[in-house]
């Protein structure tokens, strides 16, 4: 028996949400029509992929039925969201840009709520109260144990001693937020969507995996995950994060699902960033009625047919003015008089390693691949990364290098510059406003985005799709109030 309110034919969904589906399109296994009005990108314009929230309710639809999704947690009315380990908060734009879309898809009045979010960057920090309805804003994890700095000090973590000092001095109390400038609750949502750092896992870094002490920050969410009982965990890191820490820690109280992702599944297919998805469900409230693992595969390949397949050479600008501003600005850092258009070649631009870099790609390039990178429009080099160790370039199915931290400067030979945050932006599935209106908010941080600070993100679409499968693939035990 459903819990939930009777679906609401209010909607707030926006024009990208107007969509047209019928059985008889399925089963042609056509694309669903687009309605033309609210200036609609083309298919060639990488803001059409924006659509992937609309297009993944549909898919929803036909894999589950709607009378499933009125009786799952897709819909329900208040569900509280929080994030740990928030960055910029990826989590927090697909959430929101979900929830539109099943208002529209599904004739509901959902109304989600940001209880609060968490990261120790000042950066990250000032783009997080940039963005319109999120709850408390906290600074570190570490406020929930004095054990955690501790063990940050460390060169080595040994993981069983490390649980055993966590528990110690654990406990959710308050902590200073910068949204509302004052001591605030920790207080605990339906919902967590939690990325734990990746360089303890990361083939880029040393793989000290449990004994890396970042590992300890992990631990620290593990711990909280047990404490605040969220209804819904859902965790994100690179591929080759050890999995078994959930079994082992949660596993008794918690139902548990893994799922590689890819930003290709919602139709991004020129980035490159595998993850896996961890679904935590808590087994004494909460019952998976539908298998998500196998939800999500469904719905990504139908989600995947329907988006158009473009090319990274999409995503470039045709700004001027935004790139001579970016131009100018590296000018200033080497004390060289402003220019009033932007130039063609930014070579001079390039440190002597990125040089060096840059000239050892090239002649790479050419021996592996046979082409001339300069012609190529979807040629990029990672620059940060020395070739003569590891290649960190387009893959021979078109997708860009795997954007780090450590990234610096993504450069195409084609366009003779480096790819500029909010190119790199779109690609990571913000809405920049760089192109035609598509219904969705234009992300009001774009100027803030840096290399590294995109590099740390999780991707927009990548987040949402599992969380729109979680959600419809579970549903509460007992009848609860929202």
């Amino acid at each position: 028996m459903c819990s939930f309110d009777a679906p609401s034919d209010d909607s707030n969904a926006t024009s990208s949400d107007r969509l047209s589906f019928s059985s008889t399109d399925s089963c042609a296994h056509g694309a669903p029509t687009f309605d033309p009005q609210g200036g609609s990108p083309c298919q060639g314009d990488p803001q059409v992929l924006l659509r992937w929230p609309s297009l993944l309710l549909q898919a929803l639809v036909l894999v589950l039925t709607t009378s499933e999704l009125h009786c799952s947690l897709l819909v329900f009315p208040a569900l509280q969201l929080t994030s740990h380990f928030t960055g910029i908060g990826t989590a927090e734009v697909a959430a929101d840009m979900l929830r539109s879309s099943i208002n529209h898809a599904l004739g509901c009045n959902v109304k989600w709520a940001h209880l609060s979010c968490c990261d120790k960057s000042p950066k990250c920090r000032q783009i997080l109260l940039r963005r319109p309805g999120l709850g408390c804003i906290f600074g570190n994890i570490a406020e929930y144990s004095r054990g955690l700095s501790q063990l940050m000090k460390q060169k080595s973590l040994d993981p069983d001693e490390a649980w055993e000092q966590l528990q110690q001095h654990f406990a959710l109390s308050g902590g200073f937020c910068h949204q509302h400038q004052q001591t605030c609750n920790h207080v605990a949502g339906h919902c967590d969507i939690s990325g734990s750092p990746c360089q303890p896992w990361s083939r880029i870094g040393k793989e000290r995996g449990r004994h890396d002490v970042r590992f300890a920050l992990t631990l620290c969410w593990i711990l909280w995950v047990l404490t605040a009982m969220p209804w819904v965990a859902i965790h994100e890191n690179v591929i080759g994060f050890d999995k078994n820490v959930f079994e082992e820690l949660l596993g008794a109280v918690y139902g548990i699902v893994h799922i590689i992702v890819l930003p290709g599944h919602m139709g991004y297919r020129f980035t490159s960033r595998p993850r896996l998805f961890t679904v935590l469900w808590l087994k004494a409230r909460v019952a998976m009625v539908h298998d998500i693992r196998v939800t999500y595969d469904r719905v990504s390949q139908v989600v995947r047919q329907w988006q158009p397949e473009l090319s990274t050479s999409s995503i470039y600008t045709g700004d001027q003015q935004l790139l001579l501003e970016v131009e100018n600005a590296f000018r200033r850092k080497r004390n060289l008089p402003c220019l009033t258009e932007a130039s063609s070649d930014w070579t001079y631009l390039l440190g002597k390693s990125e040089t060096e870099h840059l000239q050892a790609y090239l002649t790479m390039w050419g021996a592996q691949r046979g082409t001339e990178p300069h012609t190529d429009t979807n040629c990029l080099f990672n620059l940060g990364q020395n070739p003569n160790m590891r290649l960190s370039w387009t893959s021979r199915h078109g997708a860009m290098p795997t954007l780090t931290a450590a990234s610096r400067k993504l450069w195409s030979p084609y366009l003779g510059r480096w790819l500029i945050p909010s190119e790199l932006a779109t690609a990571m599935g913000f809405n920049t406003g760089a192109s035609a209106q598509t219904g969705v908010p234009v992300d009001p941080s774009v100027d803030l985005y840096s290399h590294a600070i995109l590099g740390n993100a999780m991707h927009v679409a990548s987040v949402g799709g599992v969380l729109a499968c979680a959600l419809a693939c579970l549903r509460p035990i007992d009848p609860v109030e929202s």
